[in-house]
């Protein structure tokens, strides 16, 4: 008798993780969307510096990345655009600077 009431107990447990296994990967997916979703928010108010080269044709080179933690992108796209001036107006330069919107990538 308590072969079989061992047996229905892990007939149980199984059923019950069976159950939480197949529960696991909807929530591993929308836990996942949340991820991403605050991701790209947090990528929102992020703006990169880059510059050209007077040797590479087309180059787009980084120079900085301005994420300080900036709800509305003001701060940060106000001190990219700061940065960009300055290097653009040192005696001598033949490259270019601008800001981009988001975190750096190789190309656009």
């Amino acid at each position: 008798m308590s072969k079989r009431g061992d047996s229905g107990s892990a007939d149980a447990s199984a059923t019950l993780h069976g159950n939480m296994r197949r529960a696991e990967a909807p929530m591993k997916f929308l836990l996942l969307l949340v991820g991403l979703s605050f991701s790209a928010l947090a990528h929102a108010d992020v703006f990169t510096l880059y510059r050209s080269s007077r040797v590479l044709e087309n180059a787009r080179l980084h120079v900085a990345t301005f994420d300080a933690k900036d709800p509305t992108g003001e701060y940060n796209r106000s001190n990219c655009e700061i940065a960009a001036d300055l290097f653009q107006h040192q005696d001598g330069v033949k490259t270019r600077f601008w800001c981009e919107k988001g975190s750096f990538h190789e190309q656009p």
